[in-house]
């Protein structure tokens, strides 16, 4: 009989996934541990290991004892994750406001074990330890949140003070007037430069002590958080330049009907200096790296009516504006 022993244990991971990747594996992701997580890390024992989708936490079985003491110590320590994105149209094709700016995201091991994130998830991020409050009210608190308990709070009486955050350490703060939450923040020390992550995710000790424990007795699994991100969703529209054509009775289909697209009877566009005309979805489309869409350009004239293209390009995420409000995807096709 054969024996097989194995010298490391996954006892949690993070995950992130995006819809508009066909196998939710979003490209140009890069997850890391924040400095002052590296310590803890090392102080418990644990090895972290990049996957194809985030983050795995390993811990050596040959240290069990050792961690389960010093699970007790470091009990209300939690870990920063990171994650860094390099694909410019990252918030083009993300369901996420960009009104006010391209905004970073929190999330914490406190909200769920999977997590879908949306609007309410954006906070400003700090890598200032230098706090200013300017024109501040009579009174305001500054909590620091940790672990569900609030582990700091000062009160302000005078507009204009700079606090110095560097002794409460990183974490998610909240500006608070009369006991209301006016504004909230995250504020990591070892953030560096202008360059700052899109998300923050804050993994605290005690929401994993039990199942840690669980795990070194070998009766349940890795705790897995999922970060789930929503393709935006966009009115596509084709504008059909005739530059070597003169087609009065035009119309975009899909077979199966599944999306129409009507004539907008009232677009103008002064830059293009042919005849043109344009079309536009009746619903909006999320995006996709792969789509299987096949739009037919018809010709509806009776005297020439036929089919001029079996299956017109695609709008991307690259090619998106707003108007009054809406996300609008314009892609250009000449014949």
């Amino acid at each position: 009989m054969i024996h097989l022993s194995f010298k490391y244990n996954q006892i949690f991971g993070v995950n992130m996934a995006h819809d508009f990747f066909s196998d939710r594996s979003p490209d140009n992701v890069n997850l890391t541990l924040a400095k002052e997580s590296e310590f803890i890390c090392q102080k418990l024992g644990l090895s972290v290991h990049k996957t194809k989708n985030g983050l795995e936490f390993l811990m050596d079985n040959a240290n069990k004892e050792v961690m389960v003491q010093r699970l007790k110590r470091f009990g209300m320590s939690k870990l920063i994750i990171l994650a860094y994105n390099k694909d410019p149209y990252f918030y083009n094709y993300t369901d996420i406001d960009m009104n006010k700016g391209l905004p970073s995201m929190y999330c914490s091991s406190e909200n769920a074990s999977s997590i879908d994130v949306t609007d309410s998830h954006k906070i400003e991020i700090k890598s200032s330890c230098k706090l200013q409050l300017k024109d501040s009210p009579y009174s305001v608190d500054i909590v620091k949140n940790g672990g569900g308990e609030q582990s700091w709070e000062k009160t302000v009486s005078e507009g204009n003070t700079i606090i110095n955050l560097s002794p409460y350490g990183s974490g998610k703060y909240e500006i608070k007037d009369n006991g209301q939450t006016v504004d909230s923040f995250f504020y990591c020390e070892s953030i560096a430069g202008t360059i700052k992550p899109f998300l923050v995710m804050e993994i605290f000790i005690k929401d994993l002590q039990d199942q840690i424990n669980d795990i070194l007795d070998k009766s349940a699994e890795p705790k897995i958080y999922n970060v789930n991100f929503k393709s935006r969703k966009s009115i596509w529209r084709y504008v059909i330049v005739m530059k070597n054509s003169n087609f009065d009775d035009l119309s975009i289909k899909l077979e199966d009907e599944s999306v129409n697209f009507e004539k907008k009877e009232d677009y103008f566009n002064q830059q293009i200096k042919f005849k043109h005309m344009a079309f536009e979805s009746n619903e909006q489309i999320p995006f996709a790296d792969s789509s299987s869409f096949q739009f037919k350009l018809i010709n509806n004239e009776a005297d020439n009516s036929g089919c001029l293209f079996n299956a017109l390009p695609l709008p991307s995420a690259k090619q998106l504006t707003f108007e009054q409000g809406q996300a609008v995807s314009e892609i250009i096709v000449i014949i």
